[in-house]
């Protein structure tokens, strides 16, 4: 999803600096809008030649939604590790004011914890990515997958290669440039989670 995968510590930690606000500012509702309807506008962008149908459109979202599902367990994780830690973080906090070190034992325990969030969370993402790309392979069509290579080609400036083939990019086969082409839609597109709400309100307009 757009923000599936979190800085190592930051999905334990970040909750509970919700107090240091660095500043007064609330963004204008009409800032965010624009920038929220300039993000769809870009995913659009790449859906909407795809000219999917219904059907196509029913079959993709089943693993996003399941990406979309595993990714909110783990911020429930990361939220159940952090509350556990709120009151010897408060005390580590206060002490610091006073110019006193935190405690070893408990920087081990953030790191040790960080270290297994990012593990779940990349099985988790290459997981997403793999499902999402298994049903992406099966439901697009040859004219489909064909025109996503040209948007790869024209996003990256040319073919994305396999690396054994970076010196000499003409011989690469075909298939495993669309692969990577694919697989870089599933990751830009498919597993950003705006694009849920779109393809949902694309196939209720079909």
């Amino acid at each position: 999803m757009l923000s599936v995968i979190l800085p190592l510590t930051f999905a334990i930690i970040a909750p509970i600096q919700d107090t240091a606000k660095p500043t007064a500012y609330k963004p204008n509702p009409d800032a965010v809008r624009a920038r929220d309807m300039y993000a769809d506008l870009r995913l659009l962008d790449s859906l909407l030649p795809l000219e999917l149908t219904k059907d196509q459109i029913t079959q993709l979202l089943v693993p996003m939604k399941a990406a979309q599902k595993e990714y909110e367990g783990l911020l429930k994780q990361g939220d159940d590790a952090a509350k556990g830690l709120a009151d010897a973080l408060t005390e580590a906090r206060n002490a610091a004011i006073e110019g006193k070190k935190a405690p070893a034992e408990l920087s081990k325990k953030i790191d040790d914890l960080g270290k297994a969030a990012e593990t779940r969370q990349v099985t988790a993402y290459q997981k997403s990515v793999e499902s999402t790309l298994a049903v992406t392979l099966k439901v697009l069509t040859a004219p489909q997958k064909g025109d996503l290579l040209r948007q790869s080609e024209k996003a990256f400036g040319g073919k994305r290669v396999p690396k054994a083939f970076q010196n000499n990019p003409e011989k690469a086969p075909k298939d495993q440039v669309e692969a990577l082409a694919l697989i870089e839609f599933v990751k830009g597109v498919l597993l950003i989670d705006r694009t849920i709400v779109l393809m949902e309100a694309m196939a209720a307009k079909k």
